[in-house]
């Protein structure tokens, strides 16, 4: 099972410590049976406490084909140099049903 999103978003305020950000996109969620597309609206949040720390939270909500789709995702990560080393958890909640787990990846800064 492949679950994702794609979002156009901007920056809407910031500061030394905090960076907000709001925006739409799209939705999938592919496995062996089928793919399913929807929309969703995105605002999301970075907050740098320290250097080189970053906490970092996103919430989209839109729909997945038929279904309605709530995602949080919420990570704690390191930058070096415009790169960011993250671990998040992710949550979903599409339609009756849950998915919940650890995510880990690199985020680029510029």
């Amino acid at each position: 099972m492949w679950p994702g999103d794609t979002n156009a978003v901007i920056r809407f305020a910031q500061n030394e410590y905090w960076m907000f950000r709001s925006g739409v996109g799209m939705n999938w969620l592919s496995d062996q049976v089928q793919t399913d597309f929807g929309f969703n609206v995105t605002y999301g949040f970075d907050w740098f406490p320290v250097n080189p720390l970053v906490l970092s939270s996103e919430l989209d909500i839109g729909s997945l084909g038929r279904a309605w789709l709530f995602h949080v995702r919420t990570s704690a990560g390191l930058t070096w140099k415009g790169t960011e080393l993250y671990l998040a958890y992710d949550y979903y909640d599409i339609g009756d049903g849950q998915l919940a787990g650890m995510a880990a990846g690199v985020r680029l800064w510029f």
